[in-house]
């Protein structure tokens, strides 16, 4: 029987977010509690885990715009004994081989708002994402404009 992978819930105040990345290929076999995907939402970057072992089928490309509860694959139980688990032992070490530290969200619109580069921000974050913390110092004087003091400005 196959199970449902959903998008799980992240708050009150989140109802969508992007399907960032896949960390395991169509038709892997999959263990319980091993990170499937990346959702990326205005607020959080989180991960999804497999709730059972087995074969994975991905039903949503990445980069994706998904709802909270929509179902973005499902795995088949039945498949873990007879797919045989080299497939997923292999595909585990690539991944953090693969993955490159992309902006999140919030920072990719604070690039676009002050014409930032993302890539020549330092990242500091989680697996060296930039922040916005770093990409809001990252700012170039200049758009900032010029600082005025209370005393340069004119009055009685």
């Amino acid at each position: 029987m196959a199970i449902e992978v959903k998008i799980p819930p992240m708050g009150e105040s989140i109802t969508s977010g992007i399907l960032a990345k896949w960390h395991v290929q169509d038709g892997d076999v999959v263990k319980k509690d091993q990170p499937l995907f990346e959702l990326e939402t205005d607020k959080i970057t989180s991960e999804g885990t497999a709730e059972v072992a087995g074969k994975i089928t991905l039903t949503v490309a990445p980069g994706t715009d998904v709802k909270i509860g929509q179902v973005v694959a499902s795995i088949d139980e039945t498949a873990t004994a007879s797919s045989g688990g080299p497939s997923s032992r292999e595909a585990a070490p690539q991944t953090p081989v693969a993955a490159e530290a992309a902006p999140s969200p919030a920072v990719r619109r604070l690039a676009a708002e002050t014409g930032i580069n993302p890539a020549s921000i330092a990242g500091t974050g989680k697996a060296g994402r930039a922040t916005v913390r770093v990409a809001r110092v990252s700012r170039p004087v200049m758009a900032r404009g010029p600082r005025v003091s209370p005393s340069t400005g004119s009055g009685p």
